[in-house]
């Protein structure tokens, strides 16, 4: 029997492309769980390996004639659910069974867990999202070793949308994810419009999930790298405005030669290039300075604090002692 509207309280979007088996692994998860989403939503960018196919009755299915980009297949995925809870889980996350069940128990506004690499369990994938002052983001505890900087419940700015909830009416404040993102950024885009709302969210670790990561560009390929490049790019010009203080635009810098020193040690040079030069949308500026700096900089003396306690990665280690925290 269908559910109806008044009876679905948590909703879950799966945005995929290609991967079938991710997606249907992922399917036989969310069936194992303790407390089972009411409501199941598969939006397919345009696979051509039978993904809609073979997901058949198990979810609802949302077909693209070709692949445009998670922030337009997550958005028609958030229009079309009809929970009080909403969330996003990327196809290559298997999260434990009682995954969801904690999660929706959350009171918060937005709520996200722990992410461990599925490859290695003992390491972190993630938790939440920190951000620079000139918003490069960190995923907080990404690649350490699973344990206390990380166990504890913590409010928080920034959730990444590999696997979080959010509260339907969050949506209808801030609105959707911004298009022209594409893929990646959009979430950070998304957490800086939420910290101008003054909404905030929870980061709860008894909700843990494993992720594999990059299952579609990959973590170091040409096309992940242009993207990222392009859209923090896109980020600044949207959160920043034209007017920037001499700090800044400094740090600014600085930011964008290390992440191409960082390109180059991976052999990505020439996708950075290709992403510094593609032409940008143009976009509307309706920030609070005040409030965006004061954000930024919270958030920025955290990511220092957890990397201080867990070992600097080369890119932080590189940025803080250019730009000691005061």
């Amino acid at each position: 029997m269908p559910t109806s509207e008044a009876q679905v309280t948590v909703s879950l979007v799966i945005p995929t492309w290609q991967r079938r088996d991710l997606v249907l692994r992922l399917l036989d998860l969310l069936e194992t769980q303790t407390r089972r989403a009411d409501e199941v939503i598969v939006v397919d960018n345009g696979s051509t390996d039978g993904t809609a196919e073979a997901v058949g009755a198990r979810a609802t299915v949302l077909r693209l004639d070709r692949n445009c980009g998670f922030a337009h297949a997550v958005n028609l995925g958030i229009q079309a659910a009809r929970g009080e809870w909403v969330g996003i889980v990327n196809n290559d996350v298997e999260p434990k069974p009682d995954w969801l069940k904690i999660l929706s128990l959350s009171k918060s506004s937005f709520v996200t867990g722990k992410l461990l690499n599925l490859s290695e369990p003992q390491l972190l994938d993630g938790t939440y999202d920190l951000l620079s002052q000139v918003a490069m983001p960190w995923r907080a505890g990404s690649g350490r070793p699973d344990q206390s900087t990380t166990n504890y419940n913590n409010r928080i700015q920034f959730a990444s949308w590999t696997a979080a909830l959010y509260r339907r009416d969050v949506f209808q404040r801030v609105g959707l994810l911004d298009e022209t993102f594409g893929s990646y950024y959009e979430d950070v885009d998304f957490g800086l419009r939420c910290a101008q709302a003054g909404i905030i969210g929870e980061y709860e670790p008894k909700a843990v999930a494993l992720h594999a990561g990059s299952s579609t560009f990959g973590a170091w390929r040409p096309e992940t790298v242009r993207l990222l490049t392009r859209n923090h790019r896109l980020l600044i010009k949207k959160h920043f405005g034209p007017q920037r203080d001499w700090s800044t635009s400094c740090r600014l810098f600085v930011s964008r030669v290390l992440w191409a020193i960082l390109a180059l040690r991976h052999g990505q040079l020439a996708a950075w290039w290709a992403g510094c030069r593609e032409s940008l949308p143009e976009v509307r500026y309706q920030n609070d300075p005040a409030l965006l700096r004061n954000v930024l900089k919270e958030s920025e003396a955290e990511l220092y604090r957890l990397q201080n306690e867990t070992g600097f990665d080369w890119y932080w280690r590189m940025y803080f002692n250019l730009f000691p925290l005061r």
